[in-house]
């Protein structure tokens, strides 16, 4: 018996010859035998069912397999993932970078913006300051994945660093932020009044060249009430300010300043202290 899956199923074990006949169009009979051997079940072979046009696995479950284009501030790239699962093979876009921030003072700047300014006081200690880079829709790329980090040795003097941010993998080209680190501030060891003026003395910090010493007779120093007094040379610990008016109130602080390699670096003002002329 031949089924209508083209399988042929007999009563017993054996040997059989089928003979099938069919007439044309003119008439004529056609004839075609064949011998079939029947013997144990034969499963008939399933087609395989086609992979999926579109693959509809998450994004966790797909790996890079190639990078076509790299993204760069600002400028997407292209890669192309293949899924774990089914192997369908996707192209993605890789959005550019838009922001290489660093941490300072509890909170994280980039070079473009008008506030950033990161300074780190001098703590004897090498400063390595944390970095993370978001792409252009905000979302943080992984160090070590999408770029790598060269810190300046010994960073631990006052002066201004830069730290390399090298971009790999999907992102291309490299990015320098900038950072101080500036000597601690001078320690204010006395303040005395004197006939139309002052005289103050102070502690000097380590790395210090030379100092500024500011006085006001408001406690804000607003520009038309402030005057500042530049004191050149590191052994220099004490400054006698005169010419100004009698019986009255100066608000007073001093900070310390560090010149290198063409830059000039700044430190904290002291506390403000108070003295009043003679």
């Amino acid at each position: 018996t031949i089924r209508s899956d083209n399988i042929a199923t007999g009563a017993g074990k054996g040997t059989a010859t089928i003979t099938a006949t069919a007439k044309n169009r003119s008439g004529a009979v056609l004839r075609a035998t064949c011998r079939v051997t029947v013997g144990t079940t034969v499963t008939p072979t399933k087609t395989p069912t086609p992979a999926p046009s579109v693959c509809r696995h998450s994004r966790s479950n797909k790996k890079i397999v190639s990078v076509t284009k790299q993204a760069s501030y600002l400028e997407d790239g292209k890669r192309v993932l293949q899924c774990k699962i089914c192997g369908k093979k996707t192209t993605e876009t890789v959005p550019g970078y838009d922001r290489v921030e660093m941490y300072c003072d509890g909170k994280y700047y980039d070079e473009a913006d008008d506030d950033y300014i990161c300074d780190y006081e001098y703590t004897g200690k090498v400063i390595r300051p944390t970095i993370r880079v978001l792409d252009r829709k905000g979302k943080t790329l992984k160090q070590g994945t999408d770029y790598s980090l060269t810190y300046p040795k010994n960073a631990k003097t006052p002066g201004y660093y830069t730290v390399t941010v090298t971009f790999k993998g999907s992102y291309c080209l490299t990015y320098k932020p900038h950072f101080w680190i500036s000597p601690k501030e001078p320690q204010i060891t006395s303040l005395k009044a004197k006939k139309g003026g002052f005289t103050l003395k102070w502690k000097k910090p380590a790395y210090a060249t030379g100092y500024e010493i500011r006085y006001s007779t408001s406690p804000k120093f607003t520009k038309k009430t402030t005057r500042t007094v530049r004191v050149n040379g590191s052994s220099t610990k004490s400054r006698t300010v005169l010419r100004l008016a009698r019986n009255k109130k100066y608000y007073i602080d001093i900070r310390c300043y560090r010149k290198i390699k063409g830059y000039t670096v700044y430190s904290y003002y002291t506390a403000t202290q108070t003295v009043r002329t003679k």
